[in-house]
């Protein structure tokens, strides 16, 4: 059975006749109209499955988002507008998706299936939530000093096409910064793609960032196209890139300084254009102490840096966040609630290692949990954190030091020696087999430290 669509538009345009084309040649029933007192009649006589709606002039975009739900609550709303600047209202108002008049004809069509064959959601569609949030800045919630310092550098950072390192602890919102930069960035327009490095086995991340031919390896039955050219023209996001083999940060490198790479199975190389942004819960500096790092990859990555700060550095936040957490989760749980004060002074009284996903889950729960308006104190869930009474036995504390003198001991000397094990075992006073053996039990790649031009 074909889909009911109808379009309505504030004037003729080529956008509109590019949206119709598209419609009919989906095989589509299709209703054009202008006007709003005309739309509201059609949308109530047909039931259509979709509203395609093309604004482009400010006076036409008053509540009409608004008023089409009010009629229809449960036809999803596409809206294509010329700014960016009005789409946050527009989602708010109950816009469904979005586009733009330069979006690709492919990408349409996507987006006109991906709603058409959804099913129906009573509660809050969580696509609309993302939407929102990846159009920049405005869901960033905080007052802080290290916060708002953040949040002055992204449109920065966003207008300067180069790569770009976020550091901080779980849960702190470091591909949300990430999307927030693509979404202010020229590449908006294109794929936000991200990729954690921790879901992925190392030894399929090349297959996975670069893609692979029909036979490169035993699996490969058929060709496979990569996340970079997915992302073409947009941004590939990694996530704790620190969990990369060597080799696989040897590729990546080579990446980054050449804008080429070769799909597995192929000697040809390929042009990419897309923008990297990688991020690290951990101390990539103390990772390349430690030969876990390469050097020059995190030179490459780290051209802009920033750190995210943890919760517990802006406990003014967590009250605003909390309340923020409250309306975001209202209609899904069907509560509206509010905290008392003694809840509030609980919250902020913790110190949140999991940082602020920890803090949506515990009001998510406090939400649940509460049996009246109010949020009480003893609805707060706080996890109890046993802290260890006692030190290591002297035996295993004993132990741990030497494993760490030696390992950083044999790191220095590989650094001075450039990975030639036999000169650093000489100036250790040690056999070389014996060296070698230290090199391999602390699993050290000496490969790191010769002096080679990646070409």
């Amino acid at each position: 059975m074909a889909k009911r669509i109808i379009i309505i538009n504030d004037s003729n345009n080529e956008i509109t006749q590019k949206i119709k084309n598209i419609i009919q040649r989906e095989d589509a029933y299709l209703v054009n109209i202008k006007g709003k007192s005309e739309s509201l009649d059609v949308i109530k006589e047909l039931k259509p499955d979709l509203i395609f709606l093309i604004i482009f002039h400010s006076d036409s975009k008053e509540n009409l988002v608004y008023r089409f739900k009010q009629q229809s609550p449960n036809t999803p709303i596409i809206v294509c507008t010329n700014g960016t600047e009005d789409v946050l209202a527009l989602l708010k108002q109950g816009a469904d998706d979005f586009v733009m008049p330069d979006t690709k004809e492919a990408e349409i069509i996507v987006r006109i299936e991906n709603i058409l064959n959804k099913p129906p959601l009573n509660a809050i569609d969580e696509a609309k939530g993302n939407l929102i949030q990846e159009l920049g800045l405005r869901e960033f919630i905080g007052k802080s000093p290290q916060f708002l310092g953040i949040i002055e550098a992204i449109p920065k950072v966003a207008k300067c096409d180069v790569t770009v390192l976020i550091t901080g602890e779980t849960g702190t919102g470091k591909e949300l910064c990430a999307r927030a930069i693509h979404y202010l960035s020229k590449r908006r327009r294109f794929p936000f793609i991200p990729v954690d490095c921790g879901a992925i086995p190392l030894q399929l991340f090349e297959s996975e960032l670069f893609g692979h031919e029909k036979g490169a390896f035993t699996d490969a039955k058929e060709r496979k196209v990569g996340l970079i050219a997915e992302a073409e023209g947009g941004t590939i996001f990694i996530d704790e890139v620190e969990i990369l083999s060597l080799r696989s940060q040897v590729k990546l490198l080579r990446f980054l300084q050449e804008k080429t790479y070769r799909s597995l199975g192929n000697t040809k190389s390929v042009k990419a254009n897309v923008r990297i942004i990688a991020a690290s819960n951990k101390d990539l500096r103390e990772k390349i102490t430690r030969g876990r790092f390469r050097e020059d990859l995190f030179y490459r990555l780290n051209i802009i840096h920033l750190e995210l700060p943890p919760l517990r550095e802006r406990k003014g936040d967590i009250p605003l966040l909390a309340n923020y957490f409250l309306r975001k989760y209202a209609c899904k749980i069907g509560k509206k609630v509010g905290f008392s004060e003694m809840a509030l002074g609980k919250l902020c009284s913790y110190e949140f290692p999991g940082n602020i996903r920890e803090l949506e889950n515990i009001v998510q729960r406090a939400m649940i949990m509460s049996k009246g308006d109010i949020i009480q104190s003893e609805d707060i869930h706080i996890p109890i954190i046993r802290k260890s009474s006692s030190l290591k036995i002297f035996k295993e504390a004993k132990a741990e030091a030497i494993r760490k003198f030696e390992k950083n001991y044999i790191i220095q000397l590989l650094r001075i020696h450039h990975g030639n094990i036999t000169h650093a075992a000489k100036a250790a006073g040690k056999e070389r087999s014996a060296f070698g053996k230290l090199v391999r039990k602390y699993n050290i790649d000496t490969t790191h430290y010769k002096h080679k031009r990646i070409c």
